[in-house]
């Protein structure tokens, strides 16, 4: 049997009512009530009613093998292909010149695929709304940058092993998102919408960036995935001048007590334990006055995509220990796993910390020593959810 869907969401959808597991709670009744009457239309096609579609399907179709497929195809047929490709250019080569021959072949096809960042954005806007599901799937379109490159060995320089990739080249061709169980096949259409900004990262701001035919959508700025239609009505923050590694932004946005914004920006430079100058790239702009954490983080991102993390100085700043709002730029989940009884997953994209602790948490950020979801957790520990050193 194959199914076609019209996004990886009602994929997703259709590969787990086949299967016979149970979706999520935050699947919303309109996704599902859609998803459900594609399939059930689709499974008529192959002589199977609705009321059916349940034991009779399952019994048809028996597992679903997705998982198996991707360690086949991923695991063993690209391991095999890679060593061979290794040799074939190795022998064809001046030793000297291997490196540059792959790198030509890289950048020969690199251009012509969909990006990792199409691919990434869309799993975690689905992971979003109905778990891992696309985990058992395989990528389809997602993966023409690797497939491209193998085909081109494979016509090229001879490398035969490709051939085993010659079905999964032509799916690639004309889907999306597809999940293979024994009997039977989902396969999802590609994407009606793409948009980019001018250094080709998903971005729109006047509707999503990535959009299906049945209304499924990423919303995007400048790279940065968002969980909705994103509205900026500040200016942008010019990160150009100010070193991505060593200097924090922090914002500040309450403007009721000057005296009180000084001694913030007196800790935030505070020599660290080392003795060493701490700088931070401090914005202290009334056109912030007001603004939310999700308002700063836009027109962060806009000039700084890598930023992992902005950090404001609100009203609860200016008062008692002038703690600060550390806001995480992405809006993925910070992690899956139980940190004792706080589930790291619900930690939210926000926790408060004094003002010594920004150098120290940025820089690890930004080096990709440590991720949000450490700090937050060591913030919830604490009986007033607030980071100290």
């Amino acid at each position: 049997m194959i199914v076609w869907l019209d996004s990886p969401l009602a994929g997703a959808i259709g590969a787990r009512m086949l299967a016979g597991t149970e979706l999520p709670s935050r699947v919303g009744t309109q996704l599902w009530g859609q998803a459900r009457a594609q399939i059930e239309a689709q499974l008529r096609v192959w002589g199977v009613a609705g009321t059916e579609a349940g034991g009779h399907v399952r019994a048809r179709i028996r597992d679903q093998v997705g998982q198996q497929v991707r360690s086949q195809v991923w695991s063993q047929t690209l391991a095999r292909l890679q060593n061979q490709a290794r040799e074939q250019v190795r022998n064809q080569s001046d030793p000297f010149d291997e490196y540059q021959v792959w790198a030509q072949i890289y950048d020969r096809v690199h251009s012509q695929g969909v990006r990792l960042e199409v691919r990434d954005a869309v799993r975690a806007q689905v992971r979003d709304q109905i778990g891992a599901e696309l985990e058992r799937s395989v990528a389809g379109q997602h993966d023409l940058e690797i497939l491209a490159m193998y085909d081109y060995l494979r016509t090229h320089w001879s490398v035969t092993e490709g051939d085993r990739l010659a079905g999964v080249m032509r799916v690639a061709q004309s889907a999306g998102r597809w999940w293979p169980f024994e009997n039977a096949v989902i396969l999802t259409e590609r994407p009606t919408v793409l948009r980019r900004d001018d250094q080709g990262r998903l971005h729109c701001d006047s509707g999503p960036a990535v959009a299906y035919a049945d209304g499924f959508a990423v919303w995007a700025w400048h790279g940065v995935r968002l969980p909705q239609r994103p509205v900026k009505t500040r200016p942008t923050i010019d990160r150009t001048s100010h070193h991505f590694e060593a200097e924090a932004l922090v914002v500040r946005t309450d403007y009721s007590d000057d005296a009180a914004w000084r001694a913030v920006v007196d800790l935030l430079h505070q020599p660290d334990e080392g003795g060493f100058e701490v700088r931070a790239h401090i914005v202290d702009d009334p056109a912030f006055a007001g603004a939310g954490p999700d308002e700063v983080m836009l027109c962060a991102v806009a000039s700084d995509p890598m930023l992992e993390a902005v950090f404001l100085a609100d009203a609860t700043t200016m008062r008692e220990e002038r703690s600060l709002l550390a806001v995480s730029t992405r809006f993925e989940a910070l992690d899956d796993e139980d940190e004792g009884d706080i589930v790291s997953e619900e930690l939210g994209r926000q926790f408060r910390l004094l003002p010594q602790c920004v150098h120290l948490m940025h820089v690890n950020l930004a080096i990709g020593r440590s991720d949000f979801w450490e700090f937050a957790y060591e913030a919830a520990c604490t009986p007033d959810k607030t980071l100290r050193l």
